[in-house]
């Protein structure tokens, strides 16, 4: 009897080591179940907001020159999505290396917003390799914030377990580079690069793209006024593009504009350095409808060059793409006065009203390069 006894002593004190042994592995799978669930889904928060705040600064500085800047103080932004300098182990706000966390490359002073560094943070990935010293692009970078002002994240399970070390500091980064377009399915109209030379002495004078929220842009100090920088292209052979000479093989830039044949519907694939054939006459070519255009940004391609002016195969050059805010045109039998000045050309000439602006194509409509000229369009790439 006494031996049985024994033995049902030693099965229940087996029972319950092997009941305490288990509780603790399962308290343990407990503890990195949710604790690491709990810091995968913070670095998931701070993941999103960081790329929210990089592709709308990317766009402001795609589109908005004067606009691209850090703006509020350190503890605006801490209250509101923790936007600091990214680097882990830093809780408090770094302002000689990233004021509130946001940093640019070539796109404006730093004394408006600060240069990136090289190395970047813990937070960012590698920069890939066709991201240099002279690719445009902006850095953000976020950082947990707790209620109690911490920015550590303390686990709930590995407390119990022994873990005082305050937490885990969670970040995040996201760089957005601006690729110059280089190529893209457009619409077959082609401006001359007389007339870019003519409109735009120089890039960062380029006019706002729209919405414009009062009538139409002015800034003199910066690009002119209205209705002094719309201007009227010509279509080559008009006697409007006299300011550009028109020749033959290309020996002198053609003015005005010209139809490219499209490759199908009212479009045509393109990219720099590439001949296109032209669709011949005033009008635009049968399958374009140009209403739809009015008060609207299209990206054109800027040719340099042609074959010759005159007979069936001519062809364009295309050096590079801009775009272009229409106002109002004129085509045989489709008149439409300009929307912000009423200008129009004479019924004997066709014509375009308008201004070059910037403007960001979306990732994927596109060709893009890190050796394109800025010419005031661009196409974000997220690089790391």
């Amino acid at each position: 009897m006494r031996s049985l006894i024994r033995r049902r002593d030693r099965g229940a004190a087996a029972l319950i080591v092997t009941v305490l042994v288990s509780g603790s592995v399962l308290f343990g799978v407990a503890a990195l179940t949710v604790d690491i669930g709990q810091w995968m889904g913070e670095r998931r928060v701070l993941q999103n907001g960081s790329d929210a705040t990089a592709l709308a600064l990317a766009k402001t500085c795609a589109t908005t020159l004067g606009s691209c800047s850090w703006a509020g103080t350190g503890a605006d932004l801490a209250n509101l999505n923790r936007l600091n300098s990214g680097a882990d182990g830093v809780s408090a706000f770094n302002t000689t290396t990233y004021p509130n966390g946001i940093c640019q490359n070539q796109l404006v002073a730093t004394t408006v917003m600060p240069n990136c560094t090289a190395a970047g943070s813990a937070d960012c990935m590698p920069a890939p390799s066709w991201l240099t010293s002279t690719t445009k692009y902006v850095e953000t970078h976020t950082q947990s914030l707790t209620l109690s002002g911490s920015n550590r994240v303390a686990p709930v399970f590995g407390q119990m377990l022994g873990e005082n070390d305050g937490g885990k500091i969670l970040g995040a980064c996201t760089r957005v580079a601006l690729m110059p377009v280089t190529g893209g399915t457009v619409l077959p109209l082609t401006f001359s690069l007389c007339e870019w030379n003519s409109f735009v002495s120089n890039p960062s004078k380029i006019v706002p793209p729209p919405p414009y929220t009062s009538g139409y842009p002015s800034d003199p100090a910066t690009f002119g006024t209205l209705p002094g920088y719309e201007r009227t292209i010509f279509l080559h052979d008009t006697s409007g593009s006299a300011h550009c000479n028109v020749g033959p093989s290309g020996y002198d830039l053609p003015g005005g504009f010209g139809w490219l044949t499209p490759d199908s519907g009212c479009l045509v694939k393109l990219s720099e350095g590439s001949w296109v054939g032209t669709s011949t006459g005033g009008p635009p070519p049968s399958t374009c409808s140009l209403i739809g255009l009015l008060n609207k940004v299209i990206l054109i391609p800027i040719y340099d060059q042609t074959n010759g002016l005159t007979g069936a195969n001519i062809q364009y050059h295309v050096d590079f793409f801009a775009s272009f805010y229409i106002t109002g045109y004129r085509v045989p039998s489709d008149p439409h006065p300009s929307s912000a000045t009423g200008n129009l050309c004479l019924p004997s000439q066709t014509c375009f009203t308008g201004w070059f602006t910037r403007g960001l194509i979306p990732a994927g409509d596109v060709d893009y390069s890190g050796t394109g000229a800025d010419t005031g369009v661009s196409t974000p790439v997220v690089a790391g």
